[in-house]
């Protein structure tokens, strides 16, 4: 292979000219690696407030959009940009890929990546405790970047999340009257036992109520509607002789039992004397506010929260996996409280190791786990309360 560098005074601009006899993958692999140096010699300035930094580009973790606004990750700081994503597209290096429409990240600091087929997959980085949640599959990456010698394919995926309760009930409802539907027309020409409409109806209402008592962990709502469908059905389950009086009675006193045993725990809500009201995020990753409530089910979310001066937040994650950064949070009262309620799913907080920790925390079948070691260098106190059930609650200092 020859090179040649000729010198011509009247360009404008260097060009930079491949001949070749066909297109192969060693001539693409060159391109990429010349247009991979030139666009690394262009300077992206970084901005926090009215200062500018200039950061070498291969050490941010990945870029994010948050209301209009690009964020720079490194590992353990937050800049903003003036480029739009499709822009940083054209001038980072070949190493940063586009993995949605809000986030481009740097594959040379991929650490893991936590595939969830059900819901978003969590990538994490080297030498750093941030992550990012993505909405595609994460397999094998082309030749373009084999030189970073990590291989993903990216797939289209789809990030399973209902947010609020209202809408969980009425996917559950429609669920359950379609299968109802379909068991009236298809006992009609098997040999299933036929069931009247209005005891179908009772039924779909008993399993409604039984999965909400076990969502919220209520025995009352769990057993009696278990006790009412074994009344209804006591013919084809050949439990005459127990119904209806003694299972009903059986599933008062084990509810009674049960919840004096374990109980339902109210939550505490710890009033502030402030103006402000809570607020309530369920868009944005990056958040702000003195007084939060943080809701998450059946899906993958992170949260930062950004606030300066940070004084409650209430997090609330059911059947779904939810992580809040507290690390850029200052808090101005040397004081601050988090209420957590965890049901069937993970929570992870991360937590500057500075800060007091006063652990309040109750499981019922599920786990509280602390990682990291606890420096104490400050004043400030964090009062962690609340409840995790059939789940985890993570506390890491970093």
């Amino acid at each position: 292979m020859k090179i040649q560098i000729e010198i011509n005074e009247t360009l404008t601009e260097d060009e930079i000219l491949i001949k070749c006899c066909c297109i192969s993958d060693k001539i693409l692999e060159i391109q990429k690696t010349i247009s991979d140096i030139a666009n690394s010699a262009h300077k992206i300035m970084f901005y926090k407030g009215n200062t500018e930094y200039y950061i070498a580009v291969d050490n941010i973790l990945f870029f994010e959009t948050d209301n209009g606004q690009i964020n720079a990750h490194t590992r353990d700081d937050i800049y903003q940009v003036k480029y739009k994503l499709y822009e940083l597209e054209n001038i980072l290096p070949g190493y940063f890929m586009r993995i949605s429409k809000s986030a481009i990240l740097n594959t040379k600091q991929i650490y893991s990546i936590n595939r969830n087929l059900a819901a978003s997959s969590i990538v994490t980085f080297t030498g750093t405790h941030k992550c990012i949640c993505i909405t595609l599959l994460l397999q094998t990456i082309n030749k373009q970047i084999r030189r970073t010698k990590i291989t993903l394919i990216i797939q289209q995926g789809k990030e399973v999340t209902m947010k609020e309760n209202k809408n969980i009930s009425k996917v559950l409802w429609g669920l359950l009257l379609i299968i109802a539907a379909i068991y009236i027309i298809v006992s009609r020409y098997t040999g299933f036992p036929r069931i009247n409409v209005f005891k179908l109806l009772l039924t779909i209402l008993f399993v409604f109520m039984i999965i909400e008592g076990m969502r919220t962990i209520d025995f009352y709502k769990i057993l009696l509607p278990a006790a009412c469908i074994c009344i209804i059905y006591d013919k084809y389950l050949r439990i005459t002789a127990i119904t209806p009086w003694p299972v009903l009675c059986a599933a008062l006193l084990a509810s009674i039992g049960l919840t004096m045993l374990f109980g339902k725990k109210e939550k505490q809500h710890i009033e502030f004397k402030v103006k402000s009201k809570i607020i309530q995020e369920n868009s944005n990753n990056h958040i702000n506010g003195e007084n939060i409530m943080l809701r998450n089910s059946f899906g993958s979310t992170i949260k930062y929260i950004n606030s300066d001066n940070f004084c409650f937040a209430e997090i609330e994650n059911s059947f779904g996996s939810m992580a809040v950064y507290f690390d850029n949070a200052n808090i101005q009262n040397n004081c601050a409280n988090i209420n957590i309620y965890n049901n069937f799913g993970e929570t992870k907080l991360f937590i500057p190791k500075e800060w007091h920790i006063q652990n309040n925390l109750e499981h019922f079948f599920g786990t509280v786990n602390n990682y990291g070691i606890p420096s104490g260098t400050s004043d400030i106190v964090l009062d962690i309360k609340g409840q995790t059930s059939f789940g985890a609650i993570s506390i890491y200092l970093v």
